[in-house]
């Protein structure tokens, strides 16, 4: 089964909704959708998701470090703001680094 993660603070409306619009159109089978759950993160440890939707990662440094490891240890795809990515690992770079 295929497993969307959507990783958010503290807004309330869009991640529950997307979250339940998801769940229905699957209707639970091949596809699911719920909040990201972090227990703990294990670098070079896959995080379990296959797409990961990320709404927070831009003021929490942390989620921007456990993305970095869900890209690396095989998650398909990072969104962010529901537009794609396109690498999470320079956001965090210092500049001239790259």
């Amino acid at each position: 089964m295929k497993k969307i993660g959507i990783l958010f603070g503290q807004e309330n409306s869009f991640p529950w909704a997307f979250i339940d619009r998801v769940n229905q159109k699957t209707g639970g089978e091949g596809i699911v959708a719920e909040a990201v759950r972090i227990d703990k993160v294990i670098q070079g440890e896959p995080c379990g998701y296959d797409v990961i939707i990320d709404r927070i990662s831009q003021d929490v440094p942390f989620y921007r470090a456990f993305l970095k490891n869900a890209a690396l240890t095989g998650t398909g795809k990072t969104f962010i703001a529901c537009t794609i990515r396109k690498n999470s690992i320079a956001l965090t770079a210092k500049p001239g680094s790259w």
